[in-house]
């Protein structure tokens, strides 16, 4: 398990930039900026108004240049009392929209920011989706983790025991791939078919404690069904994700949706431990 763990590293160091995410960077730094093309613009006129003194006679083309950047200096002059060309950038030429975002993003605190994403991603439908899927891991972790003890507790022999477990990884890995398969069908309706490995997964948990499934084909087959459809699921939380917030929330979604994942799989382990620990108190005390 851990050489297989460390090939993470490998495909980690293969991770780039997008070759159309790097020509947007260089074209970013070798085209020139709009305040850059403005200063050049006004250095112009300015030439062309020194060498043009003493003569009388003027194109009006280049009266209407000379007119519109005396109009652009009074205006600063008077707006700021000094000449600065960042000023004219923003009150002439950029775009209002652009203007207006920028002061938005720059007058944003960090608290402001964190409740906008919040605001965001936690609609009505994710935050359902958030409390799911931490009582979704809270039951599957209790199974992954206790699974080959309560088969040896259910009378298995050890190799049956491992067997049984086995078929849980063995259809988690079918139902990811299918899980995926269905993600891409457009006419099937994937939160749906969330919905319904979901159920379908806590009915099969709810029947591991059957005493007449606790043979070596009835484990057997409840573990292959729990896995398959676990694996469904899992293969369905990035498209079920990007239907619930779109395309531009996906990455603070999936976010969130990993540390709702996390506080499922933190919370059952010692709550199913404690319960564990309590009934065997309960039977030693009721022995003595």
């Amino acid at each position: 398990m851990a050489g297989i763990s460390l090939h993470n590293f490998v495909f980690a160091a293969l991770l780039r930039p997008s070759p159309k995410h790097i020509e947007i960077e260089k074209d970013a730094e070798t085209t020139p900026s709009q305040v850059e093309l403005l200063e050049t613009e006004i250095e112009s006129y300015e030439m062309k108004h020194m060498k043009s003194e003493g003569i009388h006679k003027q194109t009006n083309n280049e009266n209407m240049q000379l007119k519109h950047v005396r109009n652009l200096d009074i205006t600063l002059e008077l707006s700021h009392g000094e000449t600065h060309l960042s000023h004219i950038v923003d009150e002439h030429v950029t775009d209002t929209n652009t203007i207006h975002k920028a002061e938005d993003v720059a007058g944003k605190t960090v608290c402001f920011k964190i409740k906008d994403q919040f605001r965001k991603v936690f609609t009505f439908a994710f935050s359902i989706f958030f409390i799911n899927n931490i009582f979704w891991n809270m039951g599957s972790s209790t199974v992954i983790l206790f699974g080959p003890e309560f088969n040896a507790n259910a009378g298995l022999e050890k190799e049956d025991a491992t067997i049984v477990f086995m078929l849980i990884g063995g259809g988690t890995c079918v139902g990811c791939i299918l899980g995926g398969l269905l993600g891409n069908i457009t006419c099937c309706n994937r939160i749906a078919v969330y919905v319904i490995a979901n159920i379908a997964t806590g009915i099969l948990t709810l029947l591991f404690p059957l005493t007449f499934l606790h043979t070596f084909w009835g484990l057997l087959v409840l573990s292959l069904l729990w896995g398959l459809m676990f694996g469904v699921i899992l293969g369905l939380l990035m498209v079920v994700t990007a239907d619930l917030l779109g395309a531009e929330t996906l990455g603070d979604g999936y976010g969130y949706l990993m540390l709702a994942n996390g506080i499922g799989c933190s919370i059952a382990p010692p709550l199913t431990a404690c319960t564990f620990v309590s009934r065997r108190m309960k039977l030693w005390t009721a022995m003595v």
